[in-house]
């Protein structure tokens, strides 16, 4: 009999326990059956008869598979609609009916949600919080020197020359000097700009790799979704002499963040914020251009060919894809007066915040 899509509710809350807990809490269960074929002369004389009676058969194991919940090693909050869809399935194969079951959603009344969230996910969470933090503490290792902190974001988009990248570094130099780098590439130009950095600056991105244990991280195997095209992914890097430890002069470590915001939204977050500042307190000490692209790139719209030998050349901000310097704007740096804040580029862009959004140029004073 060909088959068909039926949604299903299992008949009102039912009762469940989590193992180790005597506790029985009650949920509602919604579901569909995804059937491609069955023997209609075992399930009733017509469709609508087969359907329900095959309705009723995926209620029942449900039911029944949260009667004994209990027994197994799975959390429902987290696994539930995995092992119960899993179990329906191959319930449905056993009854002769090739096709899938799902689990929807799994309710539970606003109070026992309450009781749930109290009684089995908190002491979880604290539990697996507890373990990683264990994990952490056994993987961190003594370091020398931190040489370099860099942060860096990247795309691969769809189409050719929707690829970019980005990257904050800040480097101990060996003269004594801290330097900020913040560079990014996209369309076949790369913005480039230094800063140097006071000591007490620098020194909050080394408490936040301290306390952060970012080495440490990197040893641990975290799973990270798959990065598709049109994500972007994120990593965070630090580079020790650990020389003074018996370790190498460059010795680094790489965070695999997968797609950015997603598994480790708050390191993210903090180190980004913490660059921010240390670009607002630096002083800018060099600003450049560089033009990636070759002709068939200028004339295919800018298509991405950065890498493609012969084609790179360096110029400052005020010179563009290989044409002579233009003069800077009349009005360059100059507040705009029917809107306060705003202030015009060397290269003519308008902008409001401290740097060129296009070009990364300083607010002239």
């Amino acid at each position: 009999m060909p088959g068909f899509i039926k949604r299903f509710e299992i008949p009102g809350p039912v009762n469940f326990k989590e193992k180790g807990c005597d506790l029985a809490f009650r949920v509602s269960v919604k579901g569909a059956l995804y059937v491609d074929f069955y023997d209609e002369a075992a399930f009733g004389a017509t469709k609508e008869e087969q359907i329900e009676n095959m309705i009723k058969l995926a209620s029942d194991k449900v039911i029944e598979d949260l009667a004994h919940w209990h027994e197994g090693d799975k959390l429902l909050c987290y696994d539930g609609r995995e092992v119960l869809g899993d179990s329906l399935t191959a319930f449905l194969w056993e009854k002769g009916i090739t096709g899938s079951g799902k689990i929807n959603d799994l309710i539970f009344s606003d109070a026992n949600k309450a009781l749930y969230q109290e009684r089995i996910i908190n002491p979880h969470n604290e539990k697996k919080s507890e373990e990683f933090n264990q994990r952490l503490v056994a993987a961190a290792e003594p370091h020398g020197p931190l040489m370099s902190v860099s942060y860096n974001l990247f795309s691969h988009g769809m189409m050719a020359g929707k690829s970019s990248n980005s990257q904050k570094t800040i480097e101990w130099k060996d003269d004594g000097s801290i330097i900020h780098t913040s560079a990014s590439s996209s369309n076949g130009m790369h913005f480039e700009s230094e800063y140097k950095i006071k000591p007490e600056n620098a020194q909050k991105i080394k408490d936040f790799v301290e306390e952060r244990k970012i080495a440490a991280l990197t040893k641990i195997d975290i799973e990270t979704p798959a990065m598709f095209d049109d994500f972007t992914g994120a990593t965070i890097t630090v580079v020790y002499d650990d020389r003074s430890v018996g370790g190498e002069y460059h010795n680094m470590y790489t965070l695999d963040c997968g797609p950015a915001g997603m598994v480790f939204k708050d390191l993210e977050k903090e180190i980004k914020a913490l660059f921010s500042e240390l670009q607002e307190s630096g002083e800018c000490i060099r600003n450049d251009m560089s033009d990636n692209s070759g002709p068939m790139t200028a004339f295919m719209g800018m298509i991405d060919m950065a890498g493609q030998p012969g084609h790179a050349h360096t110029q400052s901000v005020v010179g563009m894809m290989g044409q002579m310097p233009a003069a800077p704007a009349a009005d360059a740096g100059k507040e705009n007066p029917a809107e306060p804040g705003k202030w015009t580029c060397i290269c003519g862009a308008e902008n409001t915040g401290k740097f060129c959004t296009n070009c990364g140029q300083p607010r002239p004073n």
